[in-house]
């Protein structure tokens, strides 16, 4: 939890919230390799911190089966996004593709401090701004560029996914198949 707890501490001063406040609002949870965070169907109650570990979002789809949207790395935030915000049904599978532990907040709880400390709402609003764009982009790579240049920017974009995302999962995201991926990663 001390990644979680520095990243807040940045956001919130001592003044501005009551020692171990944060600490009452967040649950640690342990999240074996393949367990589930969220499934498809269930209403998405909280956000995660991922302390350590990896997490998978993905779809099932009836023609390539499982399709993988994003992976989570350590010390980023995850959740169904808008099954969270809009308290709907995910589309989304969210799942462990390693043991890792999150720190997790609860919806009413993250409510509370985005309505009642500024710095965070400012936080997660840059939080925001900062995805929507990395989507944006990768809609744009999906529809415009050539498998190899999706490759090219994702690893430029996100090098740590070359380093640490199974090629599986890599391929799933980039909508190629893992021998194609095989055969840019030689070029």
């Amino acid at each position: 939890m001390e990644n979680f707890l520095f990243a807040i501490q940045q956001l919130l001063s001592p003044n501005e919230i009551e020692p171990g406040f944060i600490q009452k609002i967040v649950t640690v949870q342990n999240l074996p390799k393949n367990s589930f965070f969220i499934r498809e169907g269930q209403i998405c109650q909280r956000v995660a911190f991922v302390e350590s570990g990896m997490l998978r979002h993905f779809y099932n789809t009836e023609e390539k089966n499982e399709v993988t949207r994003w992976i989570s790395l350590k010390n980023t935030f995850s959740t169904s996004f808008a099954s969270f915000v809009q308290q709907i049904p995910s589309h989304e599978n969210i799942q462990a593709i390693k043991d890792s532990v999150l720190v997790t907040m609860h919806k009413k709880d993250f409510q509370l401090l985005y309505n009642n400390y500024p710095l965070f709402k400012e936080f997660w609003i840059k939080n925001l701004e900062l995805l929507y764009v990395g989507m944006e982009e990768r809609v744009f790579s999906l529809i415009a560029l050539p498998a190899e240049q999706r490759y090219q920017l994702l690893s430029k974009t996100y090098p740590a996914f070359i380093k640490e995302v199974p090629l599986k999962y890599i391929a799933s995201m980039l909508g190629i198949e893992p021998r194609h991926l095989s055969r840019i990663r030689k070029i």
